[in-house]
This record gives structure tokens, sequence and C-alpha cells, in this order.
């Protein structure tokens, strides 16, 4: 995904996931970056659909590639409680969006 957000509304502000807009919003505080279980910083938001959390990929990455969201599968300290019920939901909405209707005879 190409956004996230950092409060759990659907009428909250989304930003984009670049990592000038990643700092300025969240001043790289907890909960939006902390360490994982390696020792690493992660950064995470959340998502602006169904609200759960999303870790933020090659925020600082110099591959050239454009950073995205992905969703945790997981609780995050600070964030929202994970919910599949709303993923799952995300996920069927996004497919009737992709699917044609079906034609009955």
């Amino acid at each position: 995904m190409k956004y996230f957000k950092i409060t759990p509304s659907r009428t909250a502000a989304r930003y984009e996931i670049i990592a000038e807009v990643f700092q300025k919003v969240t001043e790289n505080k907890q909960p939006f970056e902390q360490k994982n279980q390696r020792g690493r910083f992660a950064r995470y938001g959340i998502c602006p659909s169904c609200l759960n959390p999303i870790q933020l990929i090659g925020l600082y990455s110099e591959s050239g590639r454009r950073p995205y969201g992905r969703h945790t599968g997981k609780n995050i300290d600070g964030l929202p409680e994970w919910n599949e019920d709303k993923r799952q939901q995300w996920l069927l909405e996004i497919a009737e969006k992709l699917m044609p209707p079906l034609e009955i005879d």
C-alpha cells in the first residue's frame, strides 16, 4: 500500500509512505519506530482501510524501489490491536472492486 495513518480513525489524515513524511508526522518516536525481535529498527503505521498495524518496508532503502506498507498480522506495541476480521473485510472490498459483476442469463 502507498499510504499510512498515525491515528486509528476512518476520518484521520493519511500520509504517503515516504521517509521525509514519516519523519515529519511521527518524529521517529514510539510506537511508529521501535526495535523488532532482531534488534533492528522497524517503522510502523496504521492501514488507512482496515486500521490494522502495518510495517513500512524500504523506507530508508537505497535500492530505488518505492517504499510500501505491509500488514503485520500481529499486535505491535502502542498501535491498534490486530483484527483479522477487519483485514478480511478489506480484502473482500478490494476483490469486489476488481471483479466484474456476474451476468446471469
